[in-house]
């Protein structure tokens, strides 16, 4: 099944104990198309905790299964209510959103998002640009305040003296924002094709992966082994 990230839920409603999505836009799995999906015929299944839902596809009119997972047959608060949303089938060649740890920013969450959601709706030069975009983001946040209005080379030079950024990674980041901008400009002869935007986004994951994710699990690690000592 597929993860549907919350921020691609157009409208919420209640069946049953469940908190479910009363619409969704999405790429469907059998036409490739992105569109609102409105979901009905909701059951709330208690004894899973979760409520079924099946919408049509706007385009090829097929349908498509939702499944909004809650923690508790009845929850008290809307916390965790759903805990996610799945979808099936799987889109084709499809890139799933990544589960962000807590102390990504917010807006940082959203813009990588939105560079999958291009790469998803096969808008290729969108997903260059949008990818250029979340980089931006990755770096701002690694600057002191007074720094974020440098562009972009500018900011991964300063993170590159501030910060320990490995050679391979301040390579890496220079190759997706040089692919950002061959996007953002119009160019007869070079335009973004999946595979150049699947690479980008894949760096992107990884390198926000190498930034947040990596650094909590190496403090997890030494914590655990700190008190097995």
């Amino acid at each position: 099944m597929q993860l549907v990230p919350a921020s691609s839920v157009r409208r919420w409603g209640t069946v049953g104990s469940g908190k479910t999505p009363i619409s969704i836009s999405t790429v469907c799995p059998h036409c490739g198309e992105k569109g609102v999906f409105a979901l009905g015929s909701a059951v709330d299944d208690t004894a899973r905790m979760a409520v079924a839902s099946t919408a049509r596809c706007p385009g090829c009119n097929r349908p498509v299964h939702f499944w909004a997972v809650r923690h508790e047959q009845k929850p008290k608060e809307d916390k965790n209510n759903p805990a996610a949303v799945y979808m099936y089938p799987v889109a084709k060649n499809h890139y799933p959103n990544p589960e962000f740890a807590p102390d990504i920013p917010e807006p940082l969450q959203r813009a990588f998002v939105s560079t999958i959601e291009a790469f998803n709706s096969k808008n290729y030069a969108a997903t260059a640009v949008c990818a250029r975009r979340t980089l931006e983001g990755i770096f701002k946040y690694l600057v002191e305040e007074d720094k974020r209005d440098a562009p972009l080379a500018r900011l991964i030079e300063q993170v590159k003296t501030s910060k320990d950024l490995a050679a391979p990674l301040t390579s890496l980041s220079h190759a997706i924002r040089d692919g950002g901008n061959l996007g953002a400009h119009f160019d007869m002869e070079k335009e973004p094709n999946e595979a150049l935007a699947r690479h980008m986004v894949e760096l992107l994951d990884y390198l926000i992966s190498y930034l947040y994710v990596l650094p909590e699990e190496i403090k997890k690690l030494e914590q655990s082994l700190g008190k097995s000592a």
